[in-house]
């Protein structure tokens, strides 16, 4: 499986690719323009690629907050992230005290 990281496919667009934008290879109120897209990616991407809902309506861009349900950033949302955050990087059994050729 191909990793999304922050809900973005990882990918170089090619030299010879004409697509600058996502927009580039969107038909509205269609979907994802999949013969441009296998031209220039590999199927697993495209796979990725096409697994990203696209709305049916054009509408304008705007910023969500992924962390949270309604899409809105919050202090608790943040908070919430930021302790699993440090919670991830907590050894699970506590280390030796002892450091070798340290000296207190």
């Amino acid at each position: 499986m191909l990793a999304k990281q922050g809900f973005k496919v990882q990918s170089v667009r090619p030299h010879n690719s004409d697509i600058q934008k996502v927009a580039d290879v969107i038909e509205i109120g269609k979907g994802w323009n999949i013969q441009k897209l296998a031209a220039v990616t590999s199927p697993l991407k495209l796979k990725a690629i096409k697994d990203i809902p696209l709305p049916i309506l054009k509408r304008g861009d705007r910023l969500e907050w992924h962390h949270s349900r309604n899409g809105v950033y919050s202090v608790k949302s943040g908070y919430h992230l930021a302790s699993k955050k440090q919670a991830s990087n907590i050894p699970s059994k506590p280390g030796p005290s002892f450091q070798p050729g340290v000296k207190l």
